[in-house]
């Protein structure tokens, strides 16, 4: 699924000038965990004003549901939600 320029800078930006690992790194420099993407977008979904239980598999469901209600093709969004069938991702 093609990246938006801004979204394509912000990830170069996060990267760096690493070109292998993790793009999102704790303060320390270390791979963030489950628990500290968790805990990140918590205070994210707060800020933006999002409704309480919010969590990044809705996040992650919105994106992939947006992405098909603008007309990207069917099997672009199953390659990027990981699906092996489109069926799943059309639910």
């Amino acid at each position: 699924m093609p990246l938006t320029e801004p979204v394509l800078r912000a990830l170069l930006a996060a990267a760096s000038d690493r070109t292998t690992g993790s793009v999102v790194l704790t303060k320390r420099g270390t791979t963030q965990n489950r628990r500290g993407t968790y805990g990140r977008c918590k205070i994210l979904v707060n800020r933006a004003g999002l409704p309480a239980g919010t969590h990044p598999h809705t996040m992650r469901h919105a994106a992939i549901t947006a992405a098909l209600d603008a007309g990207a093709p069917l099997r672009d969004a199953q390659i990027f939600a990981r699906h092996s069938d489109p069926r799943i991702t059309t639910r």
